[in-house]
């Protein structure tokens, strides 16, 4: 732009004759997009009614560039847009409705309000879905961090924008209007009087606006007021019933999403009050569209509230057959409160499942659930390739441990010392741990019970370092009870300090050594034989 022309913009945006608004308004006309803009911003800097009564009736033909250069002089044109609102002109209200988002113009919701209660009004319907957007587009600043950049603190904006609409609910009865009912409700808060008081009284005449607008409206507001009643310890009746009755899949999300997290107090408690959802009657399938996290929440939900068992069994075995692997262990976990022969089938199912993790929460509820078999796969899962299974199985066999073995063994009889302590053996890891510290024991008497454990437990193999100390010790007792179970091993060490043991001071261990050498030859030689017949019989 040529200096000379800027310089003319400069002084007809400065100058105080009236005259200089007519040619800055011709000059928003200009082919030149430079000069449009400049002459935009002159009359804005003016905060000429007319030039602004200009802009906004050229405003749906404009280049985009001109909201950049609007958006410099926010709160400029605020008594045109009041004046265009209320216009009988549909293009002109339209404008003003467009800049009315574009800037925020939250102080002019008692102008939209009116214009949208007003049944002659011709741009009514435009007002009052502008009203509507402009709460969701306010209730999207307060759920952001605020931006100090901006002056205006949405928290006080928007008490005086909820003091507006609920004057509007009061008049609902003339004016009928269910996007004041949503705009409300998108920026109120659960402790509201007004609110509070409609949601009490069947009477009140938006009470039935309300209540419809709570259940249907899918706006995020308006969610998350619904939500935030389950933390309200004195929450509405009406609130809570709502809340059961809800049926779309957006809200049933949030509310799981919310369940499975940690749920408050008076949430839990709201939570009881909750018979039934209608949801889960009539749309159970629903469960199989949600993610993993939310799966958890129903599982989490039902187990708080008061539906019934039969109702709440029907989420656990949707999930059990349709989850993801994560909802489906967290189903059979929550399976263990359940009883009869459902619940019993539903966690045998659970044995055969692809996830290690499901199958060792089934595996913790076979004993106490009394299934056929339980004892003797449980044995055999100790084994199982996967750590998880192994543990889950030793917890349930957790009575079969070294040191609740070694506290009965004195009372057990020979034959259950041999089979129970095969069972701990197999189920408990820390049985060759346990045989060691009772070895490494100064009392004579905890070793000696350490020397008779290692043979009833099989275990003269493991140990054998651990029984050729003893034989070497200094008590007479414990050399002959270590030669004796040395008998039990084929080692090439322990015989040669079985043929040392021969020449023992103590006659007692020389007779236990001589005895355990005659058994390990015995032994050695049989073998040979069987091996040699079998040869023989291969060929």
């Amino acid at each position: 732009m040529a200096d000379g022309l800027q310089t003319t913009l400069k002084l007809l945006a400065q100058t105080d004759n009236e005259a200089s608004v007519n040619v800055l308004i011709a000059a928003l006309d200009a082919t030149d997009m430079q000069i449009q803009e400049e002459a935009l911003r002159a009359l804005l800097k003016r905060r000429s009614h007319a030039g602004g009564r200009e802009i906004l009736q050229r405003l749906h033909t404009a280049d985009p560039s001109w909201q950049n250069v609007l958006s410099e002089f926010t709160g400029r044109m605020t008594a045109a847009l009041r004046d265009a609102v209320l216009s009988s002109d549909p293009q002109t209200s339209e404008n003003a409705c467009r800049a009315i988002l574009w800037f925020g113009e939250f102080d002019l919701t008692p102008v939209l309000i009116t214009a949208a209660e007003d049944a002659s009004n011709p741009n009514a319907d435009r007002s009052a879905a502008t009203l509507l957007d402009l709460a969701d587009q306010l209730y999207e600043e307060l759920i952001r961090p605020r931006d100090y950049k901006k002056r205006r603190d949405p928290k006080l904006i928007r008490q005086h924008v909820v003091s507006s609409l609920e004057l509007s609910l009061q008049r609902y009865s003339h004016h009928q209007r269910r996007e004041l009912v949503e705009a409300c409700l998108v920026l109120e808060q659960r402790d509201s009087p007004v609110l509070r008081s409609i949601l009490e009284d069947p009477r009140h005449s938006s009470y039935l606006a309300v209540i419809e607008a709570l259940r249907e409206s899918q706006r995020p507001g308006i969610v998350r007021l619904m939500l935030s009643f389950l933390d309200d310890a004195h929450a509405p009746s009406a609130a809570i019933k709502i809340l059961s009755h809800r049926t779309d899949q957006k809200f049933i999300g949030h509310l799981l999403r919310k369940a499975a997290s940690d749920l408050s107090g008076p949430a839990t408690h709201n939570l009881k009050r909750v018979e039934h959802f209608t949801w889960l009657r009539d749309r159970l399938d629903i469960l199989g569209s949600f993610t993993e996290e939310e799966q958890r929440g129903a599982i989490q939900l039902v187990a708080t509230c008061g539906i019934s068992r039969t109702e709440a069994f029907s989420v656990l075995h949707y999930l059990f057959q349709h989850g993801g692997a994560e909802s489906r262990r967290t189903a059979i976990a929550a399976l263990e409160t359940y009883r009869g022969s459902d619940a019993n089938r539903l966690t045998v199912q659970a044995m055969d499942d692809d996830d290690p993790e499901v199958q060792a929460e089934a595996v913790k509820q076979l004993r106490p659930r009394a299934i056929p078999g339980a004892m003797s796969h449980l044995i055999t899962l100790v084994e199982s390739p996967h750590e998880v299974i192994q543990k889950a199985a030793r917890e349930a066999l957790k009575e079969f441990s070294f040191d609740r073995y070694l506290g009965a063994f004195d009372m057990m009889e020979e034959h259950v010392r041999l089979s129970t302590g095969q069972l701990v053996k197999k189920i408990d890891p820390e049985t060759l741990p346990g045989l060691q510290r009772e070895f490494d024991s100064p009392s004579r008497t905890r070793q000696l019970k350490a020397i008779e454990a290692t043979v009833a437990l099989g275990c003269v193999a493991e140990m054998e370092a651990a029984l050729l100390e003893q034989l070497a010790a200094g008590d007479h007792i414990v050399r002959a009870s270590a030669a004796q179970a040395l008998g039990e091993s084929n080692g090439v060490a322990t015989l040669l300090a079985l043929q040392e043991a021969l020449a023992d001071r103590s006659v007692s261990v020389s007779e236990a050594a001589r005895e355990s050498i005659k058994q390990i030859t015995t032994r050695v030689r049989d073998s040979l034989h069987a091996s040699a017949q079998q040869s023989g019989a291969s060929r």
